[in-house]
């Protein structure tokens, strides 16, 4: 798979995120999160979330690891909530058959 995933949002916008290595390679920074899993079709987002602080999804891989078969874990770096928030929902309205996580995503 790729080093790069890009998400078409619902209104059309395409967010690009990056691989992160795995749960260590988390960064302490705010930011939205996807889980993919590789299927023989290609790539299906199994979740989405988002976090003030990115290492906070890494109780959510581990479970889509398990769960969902998650193969890979990307990341897109946002400092601001408000953009964070907006990228989120917009993800999440085109892609609903996706779980969504993250605390800022229960709010």
């Amino acid at each position: 798979m790729e080093a790069i995933f890009d998400i078409k949002g619902a209104s059309g916008g395409t967010y690009r995120f990056r691989a992160c290595a795995g749960r260590e390679a988390l960064p302490h920074i705010g930011g939205n999160y996807v889980f993919v899993r590789e299927d023989a079709k290609g790539p299906v987002l199994v979740a989405l979330g988002l976090a003030e602080d990115l290492t906070q999804a890494a109780p959510e891989w581990e479970l889509a690891v398990k769960r969902d078969r998650a193969t890979h874990l990307f990341t897109r770096l946002n400092v601001s909530s408000a953009v964070r928030r907006a990228e989120h929902e917009d993800i999440a309205r085109a892609h609903t058959s996706a779980k969504q996580f993250g605390l800022e995503a229960r709010a």
